[in-house]
Parts: C-alpha cells; structure tokens; sequence
C-alpha cells in the first residue's frame, strides 16, 4: 500500500501557495484551451464554486475577487457527464 511504500520517502516537495505558510489555499496556475482566457475560467470556476464553504472551493473564489473582482454565483447548476444532452431535464 501507499502507506508502506511511505517509510522509503526520503524527501517531501510542497508547492507553496499559501495552504502551509498562511493556513488557506489559493491559485498558482490557470491552463486554458485555445480560444479560452484565463480569468474566463478562474471565474466560471469561482462561480460554480461560491456557494461551496470546502476550503479549496473558498481558495478558488478568492483569487477569482482578487483577479477579476466579480463572481457571479451559479444557481441551479448540474454535473454533466461527456455525452450527456446539456438541454435534457
């Protein structure tokens, strides 16, 4: 198991984004797709995940305010599978 293979760890890496030094989490990077912004995403992203009180959810919100300073909060939002009819009930 992964908890066995731990105890031949000799090194541990952390991406400081603030989750050790400040106690929060936040954004470091944004990939988008051709055709995609960056902050398009980083607010589509905040707006499905402002209702949320998960702390990577608050972390996502939060940069989105600081970035692009509005969320707009999504209502009635639904998971979406591929393949599945976005028009369907």
């Amino acid at each position: 198991s992964a908890f066995e293979r731990a105890r031949n760890v000799d090194a541990i890496l952390f991406d400081k984004t603030g989750t050790l030094t400040e106690g929060r989490f936040g954004v470091t990077d944004i990939v988008a797709s051709e055709g995609q912004r960056e902050d398009e995403l980083l607010m589509l992203a905040a707006s499905l995940e402002s209702q949320s009180e998960h702390p990577i959810a608050q972390g996502i919100v939060g940069a989105a305010l600081m970035a692009v300073s509005t969320v707009v909060v999504a209502i009635n939002a639904r998971l979406l599978r591929l393949g599945d009819d976005p028009h369907s009930e």
